[in-house]
């Protein structure tokens, strides 16, 4: 992995890997900026958000792994794929 880049989920978030000289950009959704409960409206509306990002991204000619700040990876997964 050469290259990586973070999308923060909010203004918190942002300032927060700004400070910390993080690869950033604001993904700037309308959702909500607290917690959002497994399956609510506002959780179900990020996952085509993400779809978009990913969309574009590739149609810029750019290799895309994505992943949640929720799981965690334990080896290099390219060999995998």
């Amino acid at each position: 992995l050469t290259n990586s880049l973070v999308g923060a989920a909010d203004s918190g978030a942002l300032q927060g890997l700004l400070q910390a000289r993080t690869p950033c950009f604001d993904m700037h959704t309308d959702l909500p900026t607290h917690e959002w409960p497994w399956g609510s409206g506002s959780f179900k509306a990020l996952g085509p958000h993400k779809i978009e990002m990913i969309h574009l991204s590739i149609t810029w000619g750019l290799s895309v792994l994505i992943t949640d700040i929720d799981a965690l990876v334990l080896r290099d997964p390219f060999p995998y794929m």
